[in-house]
């Protein structure tokens, strides 16, 4: 028993074990004969007998756990050797390395620490296998559940296995098994060593792969996938795999594998006796060589039998998008690192596939062979071994969208189809089909195509190898890009076919001839289809005598071919269109060496369309023909060089020349029409006809025969040399070409110049135009030409004649001058006096621009001038009969030229201009103008013997000889000059811009009968008398010369117009020879100066509006005429010997009137208003009667005038008025310097506002000058002489503001001064007051410093020295005894009291003295004061001593007399104090006047209450009305007001709101707006703020939104019982805590806090890092929060605490976010709202 519980069972297992591995290698030790071989078998059975009767199944509990232990196990038994192992659910761990007979995985795990050998069958119908060891199972594996397996571990097979169902899923993690799924790169395994795994499943089977092999097989190991049903890897990688010594088999059911690929006819080679690869002779017969529709098979079906490998996200890149063009091959893709490597055979059955969607390296041992498709999708295969290795043998290679092919063996098979892929390096294609489908063919390998070549797509396809088609191509690609080696060599029995219908294929060229022909080209296109190369370099070539392109007629091949066909296209001369290259180099740098070029050997035979050579020489020898059966194109591209030598033959040929292309024939080809593109030449060296010719950009056609065109010549920037002569049949074309013939040109139809030019300028010539010519938009040039215009021609462009060209218009023809001016656009003809225009028919000029005419011009025919302006600007003549019509608007100009005329018997009619500009216009006498014509001489000069009447004139140059002038409309003189010797007589406007008018010689009179403009430069008039009989305005200025007059006519209005400027001026000058009379209105707006220096005589009306109208020679204002002057403006008198205001004239106005160096006379009855205002600067004034104005300014004399009234001021200025009468100022008199008075005549001057007497001398004569107003004397000198007086009214005030000493009053004879106001002296400098001063009891006599030669000086009011407190020294004391000396007494020094020094001879005191005691001083009994001094003795005393305002009986003043001195002692009243607080009473019966002090008395008398301490005056009360022992309002004074107390009642004052007792300095501050402790700041964290608490439940101060936002000074928010039971509504706003928050409710009503999530999103949000917040005795209610958060907690650290809370909502209340929430004492659960 023991030998069969040891290593046989070990070994080998059961029984049934046994019978599977019959193969097994212990069989080669027995010969199967032998007795040994019988023993054995005997022993076995005896064995396997003995093993089931011992064997049991034992089950894993549900909880799992070590393999070897009894607890993992039902029953407490651990499984044996013999035992069957089930693990139903938990994990089992293989702790130790163990042994059983079967094991089943139904769907727990099993993890294997240790390696666990199965040595029968293993069911894995479900669950995981995971671990770093292996499960070795020595018999049969079944994998055949539908459930899923994961494997994450090793699985080894010895016996093989089969797989049906299920997948299998080899991403566990290795070491954790359950859900967790392993990195890239790990995962689980199956491990098939020498036998066969089958996978025959009977619906699509799918397993998945982390990229290592989930399926490796080792020791000649056999995977075979056999079915007709998809196998895929959902993973990633290929999925299976293993040693060189396995084979991975994909057949289908009917195939078989082939006997799993055991037969020569499934190597992948063609061995002996196969016709083919793995067909022919003893294998099945090879298939019939594919249709090209099969290379279209890049699809998946049949889906069926197919095998997926898994996806890779790598791009290797090999499509970019856009292939077909350029040099770019593409040969860097694909370098990326593949992902796994094939050791291993692949066999792929007939109808089977496989798909490769990750990349992979395919070793030199590995091979992919069989009668399937393989496909590489996206992915990178690199194939090793040599370049002679066929690694790859199947009937169809697909590599598709992005995939990259690269590595150096061989592929060989059937089809290979590149789907925007790139196949690149050293890999050899030697294929029945080859299909390039938006690919790339590069690298170094060779590429054999037996049958079809493909290329297609719709981008394009790149070649940079040669290839070789034995038979057939097929070219549907729109683009093929040859780089350096790309060529497609087609052999002698083989053809290409391009096969584009409609569209345009496009190819680069290579290096060679990329096309190589020695068969046939037949091209498929219809109409509109193009074969055209995009670069240079030789392209298509007949290389064999034999060889042909074509246009397929009888070809039996199913393609549009239009309705006539063509070698490119349809049968329409624009059918399509072959590029056959050429020789030179590329143009875009692939290929740099030139290409030797190359003999076309064949015939291009065509029905139509386009031959197209390219770049570089071609040359069509005898040997070579170019034929069309239509009409077809031969096209010379772009530097291409195309020469037929003698005896080409040719029929029905269209030439197109492109670009530098150059056409060469020494005959003359059957040419239809001919088509030179730029800078093309084409040469006829013999006479040739074509039917039309067209020359494009700088083409040339050349030669030496003449040229006869049947139909149309166009030359567009082209060029036609030769000595030749051109005959054109039809028209004509040039535009911007050159025809330089040495020849006639003679065109029979039409002529249309768009530009260029005809002629050499060498060589004499005609050019004849039988009909119709068409100068258009550029210019024409003729160079030595006579040109014949026989037909009606049309100038929209330029001509431009040279080389002394003659142009003869035809008679009876027109020559229209047409279009639309506009930027650019020319209608002229251009020349010198070399060249002539000879004009015998009509020319009609329409155009709406200027056209001018350069060369010499004469005109034999007519004009008709319809529309804007025809010039000559050389020589001209319009000879006798011819004529001329200007039309209205129209202008006929003569600009430049040495000799225009108008002759006899010529005739200018219309109603247009005629314009002279830099040129002489001679008008012969006999000539014609009409009289609605108008001239405008810009610039030249005019001359003529007879007189001249046309409707307008404009002048700025020179009129010469021409007798009287009459225009019917304006006069217009711009600068010009004017010169008739006779009148001009203007029924229009005269516009006067500039010039002059006159010759200063002969007289005349120039008449305006409508209006006249004077503007910007000066109009000149000489020896004219000028008669303004319509309005007028001046903007500029009129010059009179040689008395000349001026008449400005009754009725008109004379304006002067304009804004002040630099050189701006608005005069008429003159002398007093010339002359200006106003018979009408001259109105001045003009905002500068206006001078007029002529004389002047107003007999009209003048309206001054604005700044200065001057008047600088003689004016007289005439009886009847009025000026007036607005404010501001002034009438000016400047310079002049007289003038004269004379009677029953009249100013009016509230302007000025100023005289300036000139008199003026303003005679008795004229009227000078009121309101105006007089500036006297240096003129003067002389008049018999009153004068009442506004304002007066006077530096000069006034003479003659007897009173003188101002409303406003009068300023002296150094003047002298010497009026007659009185002088009353109702403004400020400002006494500057001058005189008043002549010292004859009596009178007073009143003035009613202030008085202003300062910095030079004044004098005052026989006047008396009364002040009634402020009056400021400063540094003046008054003299008042023959009795003149200065009276200062009661209530004025005369302040002397002196600081030199040089105030001084004198007089010479009588002079005096009153004071009835205030005398100020406020300066410390002496002033001379040398007149009788009087102060009269109404006047203060008070100031600073000293008073000198005070004559006779008496005090009937009060003088008070200084200006408290100050010093004043007299010459001498007043007299008068009612007078007062009233001394300011500040202390007992010289600056705090006032004193009087007199320094004259001895003074008599008289009057009265009165103290007063200023900045609350008090004196000290006894205390005495000096008050005056003398420098001499003094007489006389005082008659009393009293003091303003203090009560009689409360002092007592003395009067001390002493030598030079005297004093004034004080000697105060004693009170008794009762309570003590300094204050005693007035009525007190103890008082008593003591000189002493008395240490028991008090002097202060104001006590209301000598028996309260408290109150005596000045104390503060302050009111406490809300009586929380704190004061508001203070109130000082001496009895105690209602709810007074003083600060020591109370603690404190500073009550902010004495009416609320919670508020007071005292209080602490809470968060409800109000500021609560009187800081002066409301809920500011101030330090004082100690509490917050909820108030309100509505908003605004005291809410919670209030508190959160304005005052959280601390951590605490405290609710306030009133709102117990509220509810607090956020309907807007969150609750968001970003610092530890404590909401306390102590109250038993809770507060309810609710939310609307319809609008608050995260109602309760706790924000930054350890933030805790606790809700203690809060309810809230969430509503409308289906599926949303209500309190987010956004860090893990994060917390909400809850005390006696509540949650109420409809819905499930949710948290977000990372933190957590904590519940705490007496929290409810939560409770659901009713909906």
């Amino acid at each position: 028993m023991e030998l069969c519980q040891g290593k046989f069972k070990h070994l080998y297992g059961s029984s049934a074990d046994l019978i599977l591995h019959k193969k097994s290698t212990i069989f080669k030790y027995f010969d199967t004969n032998s007795n040994q071989m019988k023993i054995f078998f005997t022993l076995t059975v005896i064995c396997f007998l003995q093993v089931l009767a011992y064997s049991t199944t034992i089950t894993s509990t549900t909880s799992g756990g070590n393999w070897s232990s009894g607890a993992t196990w039902q029953g407490g038994i651990v499984p044996g050797t013999l035992d069957t192992a089930v693990i139903i659910t938990g994990t089992v761990i293989v702790d130790v390395m163990d042994t059983v007979a079967q094991l089943s995985i139904i769907s727990g795990q099993i993890k294997n620490d240790s390696r666990l050998t199965v040595t029968g069958k293993f069911f894995m119908t479900g669950g995981n296998q995971f671990g770093l060891d292996t499960l070795h199972v020595m018999g049969l594996a079944d994998f055949t559940s539908s459930n899923t397996k994961k494997i994450g571990g090793r699985i080894k097979l010895s016996g093989g296995g089969t797989w049906n169902n299920g997948t299998i899923d080899f991403t566990l993690h290795p070491t954790s098994g359950g859900y967790n799924v392993a990195p890239i790169d790990q995962g689980g395994t199956i491990y098939i060593i020498g036998d066969t795994l089958n996978i025959s499943n009977s619906s699509a089977l799918t397993f998945k792969t982390n990229n290592p092999k989930g399926l490796v097989g080792s020791s000649g190991a056999k995977i075979r996938i056999i079915s007709d049903f998809a196998f895929t890897n959902t993973g990633v990688g290929m999925g299976m795999g293993g040693d060189s010594t396995i084979t991975v088999y994909r057949c289908d059911l009917a195939d078989g594998c082939g006997g799993a690929g055991g037969s020569h006819c499934n190597d992948g080679e063609q061995n002996n006796g196969e016709t083919g690869i793995d067909c022919g002779g003893t294998c099945p017969n090879c298939p019939d060589e594919p249709e090209e529709d099969e290379t279209d098979d890049d699809t998946e079906s049949p889906s069926s039998s197919i095998l997926v490998t898994g996806i890779e996200t790598m791009d290797p890149g090999g499509y970019l998008g856009t292939v077909g063009s350029g040099c770019n091959t593409n040969e860097t893709s694909g370098n990326q690192a593949v992902a796994d490597t094939i050791f291993h055979k692949i066999y792929i059955g007939l109808n089977s596939r496989m798909v490769f969607n990750s990349s992979t390296y395919l070793a030199p041992s590995a091979k992919i062979i069989g009668k399937g498709t393989f496909k590489v999708n996206n992915s990178i295969f690199e194939m090793g071994g040599t370049e002679t290795d066929t690694t790859i043998t199947v009937s169809k290679f697909i590599l598709n969208n992005g995939s990259v092919l690269k590595g150096q063996a061989t592929i060989g098979s059937r089809t290979l189809h590149s789907l925007k892929s790139t196949i690149k390096s050293n890999v050899n294609i030697k294929a029945v089909r080859l299909a390039l489908d938006n690919s790339f063919l590069v690298g170094a390998g060779e590429t054999s195509i037996d049958s079809f070549l493909v290329l297609k797509g719709t981008v394009g396809n790149t070649l940079n190898r040669p290839l070789h088609v034995k038979y057939n191509a097929h070219w549907k690609s729109p683009k093929v890009s040859f780089a350096v080696d790309g060529k497609i060599t087609i052999d002698t029995s083989g053809g290409i076919h391009i096969i584009n219908g409609t569209s345009t294929f496009e190819y680069s060229n290579g290096k060679g001839p990329v096309i190589d022909n020695k068969g046939d080209i037949t091209f498929h296109s219809n109409t509109s289809g193009k074969f055209l190369t995009t670069t240079f370099g030789n392209g298509i070539w007949n290389t064999d005598g034999d060889a042909k392109a074509k246009h397929c007629l009888d070809c039996n091949i199913d393609e549009p071919t239009g309705e006539n066909g063509g070698n490119g296209g349809g049968g329409s001369s624009e059918g399509g269109e072959v590029d056959n290259g050429g020789g030179g180099v590329t143009s875009t740098g692939c290929v740099v060496e030139p290409v030797p070029d190359l003999p076309q050997m064949g015939c291009f035979n065509m029905k139509d369309g386009i031959l197209h050579p390219k770049k570089g020489n071609t040359i069509f020898g005898p040997q070579s023909c170019v034929t069309f059966t239509n009409v077809g194109q031969l096209k010379v591209s772009a530097n291409g060089n195309v020469s037929f030598e003698n005896d080409v033959s040719s029929t029905n040929i269209n030439v197109t020349l492109l670009d530098n292309a150059v056409l060469s024939t020494n005959s003359c080809l059957n040419t239809l029409n001919i088509n030179l593109s730029a800078n093309t030449t084409m040469n006829f060296n013999t006479s040739c006809t074509a039917q039309n010719v067209t020359l494009n950009g700088s083409s040339t056609l050349g030669g030496n025969g003449d040229l006869t065109v049947t139909g149309n010549l166009i030359v567009v920037n082209g060029k036609i040399t030769g000595t030749r002569n051109i005959n054109v049949n039809g028209d004509l074309t040039l535009n911007y070409g050159v025809i330089k013939n040495q020849g006639d040109v003679n065109v029979l139809g039409d002529f249309y110049g768009k530009g260029g030019s005809i002629g050499d300028g060498v060589v004499t010539g005609t050019m004849t135009v039988a009909d119709s010519s068409v100068f258009d938009l550029n210019p024409v040039s003729f160079k030595k030409k006579v040109i014949n215009l026989n037909g009606h021609t049309k100038l929209t462009g330029e001509i431009q004649l040279a080389n002394n060209a003659i142009i003869n218009i035809g008679a009876g023809t027109n020559f229209s001058i047409l279009g639309t001016a506009g930027p650019y656009v020319a209608r002229n003809i251009t020349g010198s006096s070399g060249e002539i225009v000879n004009n015998y028919g009509t020319i009609i000029k329409d155009f709406t621009g200027q056209s001018n005419i350069s060369s010499s011009f004469n005109n034999f025919g007519n004009i008709q001038i319809n529309s804007h302006i025809l010039s000559f600007s050389s020589i001209s003549a319009f000879e006798a009969g011819s004529t001329v019509n200007v039309a209205s608007g129209a202008t006929l100009d003569y600009t430049n030229g040495t000799n225009h005329s108008i002759k006899t018997g010529s005739s200018i009619s219309g109603s247009g201009n005629i314009r002279m500009n830099s040129c002489p216009l001679m008008i012969e006498s006999g000539a014609n103008i009409g009289n609605t014509m108008n001239i405008n001489n810009v610039s030249g000069t005019l001359t003529s013997n007879q007189s001249l009447s046309v409707a307008n004139i404009d002048n700025s140059s020179t009129w010469l000889g021409i007798h009287n002038i009459v225009t019917s409309g304006y006069l217009r003189l711009n600068y010009g000059v004017i010169k008739n010797q006779g009148d001009v007589n203007v029924l229009g406007d005269f516009y006067g811009k500039g010039g002059s008018i006159g010759d200063g010689v002969v007289t005349g009179t120039m008449t305006v009968a409508d209006s006249s403009v004077f503007d910007l430069n000066p109009v000149s008039f000489k020896k004219k008398v000028i008669n303004l009989n319509g309005h007028t305005k001046l903007t500029g200025e009129i010059q009179l010369a040689n008395n000349a007059i001026i008449n400005i006519g009754a009725g008109t209005n004379f304006s002067i117009l304009g804004t002040a400027g630099p050189y701006v001026a608005r005069n008429i000058t003159g002398s007093s020879g010339e002359i200006v009379n106003n018979y009408g209105t001259i109105i001045k707006d003009f905002t500068g100066q206006s001078n007029i220096s002529s004389s002047f005589n107003n007999f009209g009306n003048i309206q001054i509006n604005s700044h200065i109208l001057s008047f600088s020679s003689i004016s007289a204002f005439e009886a009847g005429s009025t000026v007036n002057v607005a404010s501001g403006a002034t009438l000016d008198y400047t310079n002049g010997t007289n003038h004269s205001i004379k009677t029953g004239s009249s100013i009016s106005g509230s302007g000025n009137i100023r005289m300036n160096s000139c008199p003026l006379m303003i005679e008795s009855g004229a009227n000078i208003g009121n309101t105006m205002n007089i500036n006297n600067v240096s003129g003067t004034l002389t008049s018999n009667q009153s004068l009442s104005v506004a304002n007066i300014d006077n530096s000069s004399t006034w003479l003659g005038i007897h009173n003188i009234v101002t409303s406003g001021y009068l300023r002296l200025n150094s003047g002298v008025i010497k009026n007659l009468g009185d002088m009353t100022i109702g403004g400020k008199f400002l006494f500057r310097g001058g005189t008043i008075g002549d010292g004859s005549v009596t009178g007073n001057v009143t003035v009613a506002d202030s008085t202003f007497i300062n910095y030079n001398p004044v004098s005052i004569m026989k006047k008396n000058l009364y002040l009634n107003g402020h009056t400021w004397w400063k540094n003046a000198s008054i003299n008042l002489t023959d009795g003149a007086g200065i009276i200062l009214a009661d209530g004025a005030d005369l302040k002397v503001k002196d600081a030199v000493n040089s105030a001084s009053i004198s007089t010479s004879s009588s002079g005096f001064v009153d004071f009835y106001g205030d005398f100020i002296k406020e300066s410390s400098p002496g002033i001379q007051l040398g007149v009788p001063v009087t102060i009269y009891p109404t006047s203060i006599f008070k100031g600073n410093g000293q008073i000198n030669n005070l004559v006779a000086f008496t005090n009937h009011g009060t003088i008070a020295p200084g200006l408290s407190p100050g010093t004043m020294k007299l010459s001498k004391f007043p007299t008068g005894s009612d007078g007062i000396l009233e001394m300011e007494i500040g202390g007992n020094t010289m600056a705090t009291k006032d004193s009087i020094y007199l320094f004259g001879p001895s003074s008599t005191l008289v009057g009265d003295i009165q103290v007063n005691l200023i900045s609350g001083f008090v004196p000290d009994s006894g205390q005495v004061f000096s008050i005056i001094q003398t420098a001499n003795s003094y007489t006389g005393t005082f008659d009393s001593i009293f003091a303003m305002g203090i009560p009689s009986d409360s002092f007592h003043w003395t009067i001390v007399y002493e030598p030079n001195i005297v004093k004034a002692k004080y000697c105060p009243m004693w009170y008794p104090d009762l309570d003590g607080d300094g204050y005693g009473d007035l009525n007190n019966n103890d008082k008593f006047c003591s000189c002493t002090y008395q240490p028991t008395f008090v002097r202060s008398y104001t006590d209301c209450d000598d028996t309260d301490p408290l109150e005596f005056p000045g104390q503060i009360w302050y009111f406490d009305n809300d009586g929380d022992g704190y004061g508001g309002d203070d109130d000082p004074g001496c009895e105690r007001p209602v709810n007074g107390f003083v600060l020591s009642e109370l603690m404190g004052s500073g009550d902010c709101d004495d009416g609320m007792s919670a508020i007071n300095p005292g209080a602490i501050e809470v968060c409800d707006g109000i500021d609560n402790n009187c800081n002066g700041n409301i809920d500011t964290a101030d330090g004082m703020l100690s509490l917050m608490v909820v108030s309100s439940s509505a908003s605004g101060a005291g809410s919670l939104k209030y508190i959160m936002e304005n005052c959280m000074v601390n951590d605490s928010i405290y609710f306030d019982s009133q709102i117990g039971g509220d509810t607090i509504k956020y309907t807007t706003d969150s609750l968001v805590f970003t610092t530890n928050t404590y909401l306390l409710n102590n109250y038993s009503n809770q507060v309810i806090i609710e939310f609307d999530q319809t609008t608050v999103s995260k109602p309760i949000q706790v924000l930054n890092a350890n933030t805790e917040v606790t809700f203690k005795g809060l309810n809230f209610v969430f509503k409308n929060n289906a599926d949303k958060c209500s309190y987010f907690l956004q860090n893990a650290n994060n917390k909400i605490r809850f005390e006696k809370v509540e949650s109420l909502s409809i819905h499930p209340v949710r948290t977000c976010g990372t933190g957590h929430i904590e519940i705490h004492n007496d929290v409810s659960k939560v409770r659901k709202l009713s909906p």
